[in-house]
């Protein structure tokens, strides 16, 4: 079904602006890698390992994964140096936190993969410094997402022996899925005779955070989740804002550095 209304919205995207000779029309690929980020996180585990003497090791890394898109494009020249773009597309990526927990006497090693979708449309004003020079372009970004989903996987050490393992496959419905970047970019049109490509390094501030577990499943994430990935979880999240009050878990925040083609037909 969400397919089926994103090209709906595509092709109405694409009439829209038929008979104007002033505005371009094309298609677009974005690929590039995308991370989710919460200083609170990081901050609530190291108040809690500084509050209990039995824990020795909590750290938080955040690994880049891969993004993917494709979408459509409209741009509408202002000046012969400006103009104003819109586009629409729809993305894939993933991305994975990696927790290190260890106390007095083991030590648990925690990846946890998240994947999302969203649609996401970017409203952006392109200035080129000339003819055979680079462009900048600067706006904004709505997004709306898809519930996220986490592949947690988790093993307990005893010294170098693994005595546990425990995983699971679940979604992070507390998630707010329409989401605002910032979005910048520096890039350079290739003229083609007719048609140009524009290709463009961009990078995605995400300017507005979220919560991000799984309300509906509490005893999944409880029964296979262990000192680190529950906070994926009601249960954990719940227990982790009572452990250390001032570092909610609500700012978790998507950032995308991705390459965009757009390849205009007239």
């Amino acid at each position: 079904m969400i397919n089926r209304t994103i090209f709906f919205v595509a092709a109405l995207f694409l009439l829209a602006f038929q008979g104007y000779s002033q505005i371009k029309l094309g298609a677009k690929f974005n690929v590039g890698t995308s991370w989710i980020s919460s200083s609170n996180l990081k901050d609530n585990f190291e108040y809690q390992m500084n509050n209990d003497i039995e824990i020795t090791q909590w750290d938080v890394n955040y690994k880049p994964g891969i993004m993917i898109g494709l979408g459509v494009v409209a741009s509408y020249e202002l000046s012969s140096n400006l103009s104003l773009n819109g586009e629409l597309s729809y993305n894939y990526q993933q991305s994975n936190i990696n927790i290190d927990f260890a106390d007095i006497e083991s030590t648990v090693v925690s990846e946890a993969k998240i994947r999302s979708s969203r649609i996401a449309i970017p409203v952006t004003l392109h200035y080129s410094l000339g003819s055979e020079k680079p462009s900048i372009h600067a706006g904004f970004e709505w997004n709306i997402f898809g519930t996220p989903e986490i592949e947690s996987n988790e093993t307990e050490f005893i010294g170098s022996a693994a005595v546990d393992q425990e995983g699971i496959i679940g979604e992070l419905d507390s998630f707010t899925k329409s989401r605002l970047n910032f979005l910048l970019g520096v890039g350079k049109t290739i003229d083609l005779g007719g048609s140009n490509f524009d290709l463009h390094i961009r990078y995605h501030l995400p300017l507005t955070g979220s919560s991000m577990y799984n309300t509906t499943s509490p005893a999944l994430f409880d029964d296979n989740t262990m000192n680190n990935n529950e906070v994926f979880g009601v249960l954990g999240a719940s227990d982790a804002a009572q452990e250390a009050p001032q570092y909610p878990l609500d700012n978790f925040k998507m950032h995308f550095i991705d390459l965009s083609i757009s390849y205009f037909f007239n």
